[in-house]
């Protein structure tokens, strides 16, 4: 820690200009979110690999969860950076003064993704969250906190509004990200080797939904993809009624928890084995992410839903 000083005592601290490395970040291929409590290592990216590392981020619970955007699965199409104007003031006698920054801002722009992307683009608009990039040539780029670990680097973020096709161009959405310039080349690091992420995939939201036909015996219930609404219970379910213990069961007024004796999958339709009530309301939920991804269940975010006993 530097000593305190009177205000009126200056400090240059020049850098020396010695370089051993000609390196800039490349065009961005990939924006990852993370909370600004999220910390790591060069050792967590390396145990085993850092694609293994990332994914189970991908699935972790807050604050040690993770948000990637674009890369192979949703490419970015164009880039449009815009520097902003940096303060300056001039004196009289015509000497420039530098006063301050200001943000540098990075608009990315897709054609993939459709309107479940855009949407999701759009939940993030002002979010306090960090940011880390992969660039082309699989550098991930990424706060250094000058002790060993590594976080996400602040930044400013929104959605810019969608481009709507017309005939001759097709639709866009674009995510931006703004980073003071001082504070960017003060903090950010490279991380080589690192391409693999590119391949990473953000968290489908999916949703129970009522199948009818319950009983007091039985919950019946399917998987739909929240956004299109396309039916996936056979495609998850599976793997999900392998382990009744990733589906909680609770009465929707008293919150009385009914543990299902076993669940199952049959033409398209889960069943959740019980006692319950006829006429009553039964909130069907599933394990987190983390809780999913230790049973199998990968790249989802299943959201509850009410099932009613006739």
């Amino acid at each position: 820690m530097s000593a305190v000083v009177r205000t009126c005592k200056s400090d240059t601290s020049f850098k020396n200009t010695g370089s051993g490395s000609n390196l800039f970040p490349a065009a961005t291929a990939m924006v990852i979110l993370c909370d600004k409590k999220f910390v790591f290592t060069e050792a967590d990216l390396n145990n085993p690999d850092v694609l293994s590392a990332f994914t189970e981020w991908v699935h972790a619970d807050a604050p040690d969860k993770v948000y990637p955007l674009f890369g192979n699965n949703v490419t970015i199409s164009g880039i449009v950076n815009t520097k902003g104007t940096d303060n300056t003031v001039t004196l009289d006698d015509g000497n420039t003064i530098f006063v301050s920054y200001t943000n540098y801002t990075k608009v990315f722009s897709t054609t993939d993704g459709g309107l479940c992307f855009a949407k999701a683009l759009k939940s993030f608009n002002n979010a306090d969250l960090r940011v880390m990039e992969v660039d082309i040539k699989g550098n991930l780029i990424c706060k250094d906190n000058h002790d060993g670990t590594y976080s996400g680097l602040k930044a400013t973020l929104y959605a810019p509004a969608i481009d709507m096709a017309d005939i001759k161009n097709p639709a866009k959405s674009y995510f931006s990200v703004a980073y003071m310039p001082d504070y960017f080349v003060d903090n950010a690091a490279m991380l080589a080797n690192c391409s693999s992420l590119l391949d990473l995939q953000g968290l489908q939201d999916l949703r129970f939904v009522d199948a009818g036909g319950s009983s007091a015996t039985t919950l019946k219930l399917r998987i739909i993809d929240e956004c299109c609404g396309d039916d996936v219970t056979n495609e998850y379910g599976t793997d999900l009624v392998a382990d009744k213990t990733l589906f909680t069961v609770k009465e929707s007024v008293a919150g009385t928890v009914v543990v299902p004796t076993t669940s199952t999958l049959a033409a398209g339709v889960i069943s959740l084995a019980g006692t319950y009530v006829a006429t009553k309301t039964y909130n069907v939920s599933s394990a987190p992410p983390s809780g999913l991804y230790a049973k199998n269940v990968e790249g989802v975010y299943i959201n509850p839903a009410p099932v009613k006993v006739p």
